[in-house]
């Protein structure tokens, strides 16, 4: 059944709406593979490239055992925005921002065509896709802002920059 919510060790909250959200759903939250460099790095800024649906701000939240994080979740899968904005208000992440674009080179231009795949975990911006994942039905080509990280840094924390807050 779906939605499905979910809650990992420290009372965070994610849900779980999609087969592929399940998939990523178990690889952040059932194991250790983001988990452990997070406990070990402690980084209480970071910048999510292809947030997809919204799950590792809620992990980096739950490992730190904090809502007092500060980031931004690129993702330029509109289809994903509702889910990505779900997460954050839900765990009350107001200092984690969703940014809907792509990051490309500098001479990209304003915008880029951005290749969503059936399956939301393995869109891409070059058309090109993981050959592990079927295409398994129409993929779509939708058209996204190219995002520049340094400004939309600026634009949300820039007292943080000025203190050479840059996220790492």
């Amino acid at each position: 059944r779906h939605p499905l919510k979910r809650k990992p060790a420290h009372g965070f909250t994610y849900r779980v709406e999609s087969t592929a959200s399940l998939v990523v759903a178990k690889e952040i939250f059932d194991t250790d593979t983001y988990a452990r460099p997070v406990g070990l790095v402690q980084p209480v800024t970071f910048i999510d490239l292809g947030a997809n649906v919204g799950f590792f701000p809620v992990l980096l939240a739950d490992v730190m055992r904090t809502r007092r994080i500060k980031g931004l979740c690129i993702e330029p899968n509109p289809h994903l925005h509702s889910a990505v904005e779900f997460h954050l208000r839900q765990n009350s992440l107001t200092e984690v921002h969703l940014v809907r674009g792509a990051v490309a080179a500098r001479d990209a231009g304003t915008s880029i065509d951005f290749y969503l795949h059936p399956s939301h975990i393995a869109s891409s911006v070059t058309g090109a896709f993981n050959p592990w994942v079927t295409v398994g039905g129409k993929v779509e080509v939708v058209r996204v802002p190219v995002v520049n990280l340094t400004a939309e840094w600026a634009r949300r924390f820039a007292t943080a920059l000025e203190s050479g807050g840059w996220p790492g």
